[in-house]
């Protein structure tokens, strides 16, 4: 529930930043040097779509976060199942073939 809570501040709080800086008159970036989210700019995989700078800058911060929350928990998912099969391999414990355990006193893992 708690994580639930800061998630819902989180994306208020990215929302309000990013209505402030649209509000801002420095906002707007020449033609030539556009940036990512303004028409015209381009990067390696956002914007997803054309006509993505036309939707409200709110809403794109919004969805942006939500996926990046979604993909970290994910990678969170997927290493704690490799972690787990870790633990499952190295829990195994075998003892040297050929010598008594009391002489070498050490075991493989």
């Amino acid at each position: 529930m708690l994580r639930r809570w800061l998630l819902l501040i989180g994306v208020v709080v990215v929302g309000w930043i990013a209505v402030r800086v649209e509000a801002s008159p420095s906002s707007e970036a020449p033609e030539e040097d556009a940036r990512i989210c303004e028409a015209g700019g381009s990067g390696l995989v956002l914007p997803l779509f054309e006509n993505e700078h036309e939707w409200n800058r709110t809403l794109r911060c919004v969805l942006y976060c939500g996926c990046l929350v979604w993909m970290f928990l994910g990678v969170g998912i997927v290493s704690d199942t490799f972690m787990s099969a870790i633990e499952v391999i190295t829990a195994v414990e075998k003892t040297v073939k050929g010598m008594r355990e009391k002489e070498s006193g050490a075991k493989l893992f």
